[in-house]
């Protein structure tokens, strides 16, 4: 009688295990789908503007990457950045302010007033970087849009 009982609690003992390793799994295979697929992506382009990415540091050639499946246009009037450096965070402003020629990639030489609209690829921003203490920072921002 108690061989039969210590025989059924490893059963129930084994199943359990068998349970959380599954669950584990399916987990894991979550996590890695989750990265490579946006669950309810639309297929119809989206009319507001894309975030970008946050970037580290405030100097020349920061790269950026910037996932736009469904909209790769960019108000460069309203841009504004968050930027995570040593020195602290930095509010990294569009050069608009100062001529549309400030405005654009210089290596592909695409400029806007208004609106602009990266291809895939690599591009560079001039931008102004104004610190808490209220010192601006001229700087380049390089990123990358992929679709």
């Amino acid at each position: 009688m108690k061989g039969k009982k210590i025989k059924s609690s490893k059963k129930k003992e084994t199943l359990k295990l068998l349970i959380l390793c599954i669950i584990l799994l399916i987990l894991i295979v979550m996590t890695i789908l989750s990265k490579y697929w946006v669950i309810g992506r639309t297929s119809t382009p989206s009319t507001s503007t894309v975030p970008l990415s946050s970037i580290v540091g405030n100097k020349s050639n920061q790269i950026i990457i910037i996932t736009s499946p469904q909209n790769k246009t960019y108000r460069q009037s309203k841009l504004m950045l968050n930027v995570t450096c040593e020195g602290g965070c930095l509010w990294i402003k569009d050069r608009i302010d100062e001529g549309p020629e400030m405005t654009g990639c210089t290596k592909c030489y695409r400029y806007a007033i208004y609106n602009i609209e990266f291809e895939e690829g690599s591009h560079e921003i001039g931008v102004v970087a104004r610190g808490y203490d209220g010192i601006e920072y001229q700087t380049k921002v390089v990123f990358a849009v992929f679709e």
